[in-house]
């Protein structure tokens, strides 16, 4: 089962990516006794920048958090149900309440809990002519309040509203005069310009900047059919740049059908086909991403296939065992392989290329214990 071609088969506002070099941007502490430090990103997409960031962010929630984050999500949801079955009964006539909460399932549900902690965008400094067409932001845990972060003095005060844990702040050029967009350095002085006098912040619907943050705001709203199939038809282009052998294109289209998918069920979208679509992406991304060597990131989008897939036996968990695996034996992260070989195994006992993968950890890892007891003698040699 080797991570082959998905054979399953710009919407979003942003059409395009901001071209990204490496530059320098801040992290801000929570703690004031900590320094603002300067940062430098070596990268060379986007998709590269949100991975690093959201891998900050990405704690796990206590139990007592993770139960507030679920009654958060579940009296969202009820109550998007309960609009939803409102606006149809009045249109019907009468009938049957609306069933998306019933059918926003359990696995989804917890696939929401344990992988929050991405993060949310601030903007500070909208690009218009006044600013030099550079914008600021600043980028956040999204779930801060729910894992009971420090309220953070200074992030807050630049952007006039309540900011928990750390803050990243980051810069870009957008020009529409010169069709620029790219990530710039954001020096010392900005912040601390910035934190001397604060900035009338103000929504800027025709910024990126503020087109991102309502991107990020769409967790909020119901999903149309129109945002279903937008997500598909991005999928699809993904799987064509797969087979194409680009790699780094497919990974950003199933991130931007993922991007797409980031809403409510609604009466028109059933929460089993958000789920389906959502798993897929995420499956054929790990796959990119193994192709690209980002093995951190394969187990990320794998674990939520699995997270996803947990209340039943999925045809999609096997493919999210051996994929992870894959990733973790590259990570040398040997015993979590292992483990996910075995279980791969039990689902798929003739699984010829699982057991080809087994054998390849066990003797990595047989290689790896040889080389630190050498390693470990010479120190006392």
């Amino acid at each position: 089962m080797e991570p082959s071609p998905p054979s399953d088969a710009d919407a979003m506002a942003l059409s395009s990516e901001p071209v990204v070099r490496p530059f320098e941007y801040l992290l801000i502490p929570a703690d004031k006794a900590q320094p603002v430090a300067q940062r430098r990103f070596q990268g060379s997409s986007d998709d590269q920048l949100r991975a690093e960031l959201n891998a900050y962010f990405h704690t796990s929630l206590t139990v007592g958090q993770c139960q507030s984050f679920k009654e958060h999500m579940s009296a969202q949801i009820a109550k998007q149900a309960s609009q939803a079955g409102a606006q149809q009964a009045g249109a019907e006539g009468g009938g049957n309440a609306n069933p998306t909460a019933a059918e926003y399932s359990a696995g989804l549900l917890e696939s929401a809990v344990h992988g929050a902690g991405g993060f949310e965008i601030v903007p500070v400094v909208y690009p218009t002519a006044k600013s030099q067409f550079k914008a600021t932001s600043l980028y956040i845990d999204q779930v801060g309040a729910f894992k009971e972060l420090p309220l953070n003095d200074r992030a807050s005060k630049i952007a006039q509203k309540a900011i928990r844990g750390d803050a990243f702040m980051l810069c870009c050029i957008d020009d529409p005069r010169k069709d620029e967009w790219a990530r710039v350095d954001c020096p010392l002085a900005h912040y601390e310009a910035l934190l001397a006098n604060p900035p009338d912040v103000a929504p800027d619907p025709s910024s990126r900047e503020a087109m991102e943050q309502m991107q990020a705001q769409k967790q909020s709203k119901d999903l149309t059919p129109e945002d279903l199939t937008a997500a598909a038809k991005l999928r699809e282009e993904g799987n064509t740049s797969y087979r194409e052998g680009k790699y780094a294109e497919a990974e950003q289209r199933y991130g931007q059908a993922l991007e797409r998918l980031a809403g409510l069920p609604s009466a028109e979208v059933p929460a089993t086909s958000v789920l389906e679509l959502c798993t897929l992406c995420l499956l054929n991304r790990a796959a990119a991403r193994l192709k690209l060597g980002h093995w951190a990131a394969v187990v990320a989008d794998c674990d939520g296939v699995l997270r996803a897939t947990s209340a039943g036996n999925s045809p999609h968990t096997a493919k999210a065992l051996f994929r992870r695996a894959t990733a973790q034996l590259r990570l040398a992260d040997f015993e979590a392989a292992n483990a996910d070989c075995q279980r791969l195994l039990e689902l798929c006992p003739s699984d010829g290329e699982g057991s080809k993968l087994l054998a390849e950890i066990r003797a990595r890892e047989a290689e790896d214990r040889k080389r630190k007891r050498a390693q470990f003698g010479k120190l006392f040699s």
